[in-house]
């Protein structure tokens, strides 16, 4: 290798030049990450505790005073998202699928309703091998109704994609719930 040698000039002038700050090229081109939740104060649906039991992940929830329950624009944009959960088994008074009380339903319900839906057509896209026997099933129940706060719970093959589930279906009524 040819070494040439470097005016003086030049070397003071480098010597004395700040070194700029490395950002690797990667980190350039990412774009930045949408947050999982928006601001607490700006949720209508809120998960404040999660836990992973061997059968079931069991979800405290918040719900916003002004936002507690279902309306039939919540329920036309739950409709139009996931045109299967009309069709759910659901213990209610008026019939016997979630259809009957998706316009008028608690959120922490139709939220069971959607990590249901969303766990189904996980297994299905990875062709998991369920047993016939095998239903995805939850129940929701108002903890402090005057407060917001209610259990969903919510069995699983894959822990997972069932906390995935919680996520994504948060994400989404935070999204179609507008006050």
């Amino acid at each position: 290798a040819l070494a040439l040698p470097i005016p003086q000039a030049a070397a003071a002038a480098l010597s004395q030049a700040p070194i700029p700050q490395r950002v690797p090229l990667r980190a350039r081109l990412l774009p930045t990450p949408r947050p999982i939740l928006r601001r607490p104060d700006m949720d209508v649906l809120r998960i404040e505790r999660m836990t992973v039991r061997t059968d079931r992940v069991v979800a405290d929830v918040r719900v916003a005073p002004d936002a507690r329950w279902s309306t039939p624009a919540v329920a036309a944009r739950v409709r139009q998202a996931f045109p299967l959960v009309v069709r759910h088994a659901c213990v209610n008074d008026a019939d016997d699928t979630f259809d009957a009380v998706l316009d008028s339903t608690p959120l922490p319900h139709v939220l069971e309703h959607l990590v249901i839906d969303l766990q189904t057509c996980a297994a299905a896209q990875a062709a998991a091998a369920l047993p016939d026997d095998f239903a995805f099933v939850g129940t929701s129940e108002w903890t402090d109704e005057a407060q917001g706060r209610a259990r969903v719970e919510v069995n699983f093959t894959d822990d997972l994609v069932a906390l995935r589930a919680f996520r994504e279906a948060t994400q989404f009524l935070n999204d179609a719930v507008v006050r």
